[in-house]
């Protein structure tokens, strides 16, 4: 399978992705936290004679990166990449896939490019409901101080997600997912700089709604069964009220999701 390896900079940093197959049709590829471009890789082999896939890194993750002067990457600045990209490669209709994170770029596309959508393929996605460790992490501009602080002191994190198991205010898959995700000072540091960077990135569940519904968009959701981190039951209150919807359930977690999804696939 043919592949290019291609870059989008600005003043505010380099957008990297992989353009692979060569298919008549386009889609558009988002990968979750911690992951990069190449977790599609399944996908795109399987389905390289239909499909053009470009698959991105975000930013923080692959080869992907932002200034580091850049305090804070806001909406228009991801439209300003995404402009520039749709333009290079005369791309007019594309079906988009988001994993966990990548649900809130897609969502982003969403708002800003409903007209070039075919189809939304949202998985276990991020940014709709926010997420519990998100919320905490976010909320306040105290607890976003603790947060930064956390990078190079984790002692009190870990303290208090243990204490929220114990309680059993938190489920434990969360606790786990939570404490693997912080347990060296790379991935906590790449946790905060990756927050940081989509804290802005906040699209009002009615709003997302209507663009999806007032251009007829149709939207599959594929979850783990026992995924604890983002599930059918989390955002049941979105899909009842989409027009065109699809629900795919597999007996996995959140971790081993998108290797499903890449294959089993179907058109």
């Amino acid at each position: 399978m043919e592949q290019e390896y291609l870059t989008i900079e600005t003043s505010k940093g380099k957008l990297r992705y992989k353009k692979s197959g060569y298919g008549q049709k386009v889609m558009l590829l988002f990968h979750g936290f911690g992951q990069n471009k190449e977790v599609f890789s399944e996908l795109e082999k399987d389905w390289k004679i239909a499909y053009t896939f470009y698959s991105f890194d975000l930013f923080f993750h692959g080869n992907s990166y932002l200034e580091t002067d850049v305090e804070r990457f806001t909406q228009q600045d991801f439209k300003v990449f995404m402009v520039d990209f749709f333009e290079r490669h005369q791309i007019d209709r594309v079906k988009i896939v988001g994993f966990s994170m990548g649900g809130r770029f897609v969502n982003e596309l969403i708002m800003q490019f409903p007209q070039k959508i075919e189809e939304v393929l949202y998985v276990a996605p991020d940014g709709i409901k926010v997420n519990f460790w998100f919320k905490m992490a976010t909320s306040t501009s105290i607890m976003r101080a603790l947060f930064k602080r956390i990078v190079h002191t984790p002692g009190l994190f870990f303290l208090i997600v243990k204490a929220l198991s114990a309680l059993k205010i938190v489920h434990r898959g969360l606790v786990r997912f939570g404490i693997h995700q912080m347990d060296t000072v790379e991935k906590r540091l790449r946790v905060y700089n990756t927050w940081k960077m989509i804290y802005p990135f906040k699209v009002s569940t009615e709003k997302l709604v209507d663009q999806l519904n007032e251009n007829d968009i149709p939207v599959r959701f594929y979850f783990g069964v026992y995924d604890q981190i983002v599930n059918e039951k989390i955002l049941r209150f979105f899909i009842e009220q989409l027009k065109h919807k699809k629900v795919v359930e597999y007996r996995t977690g959140h971790n081993r999701l998108l290797s499903f999804f890449c294959n089993h696939y179907i058109d």
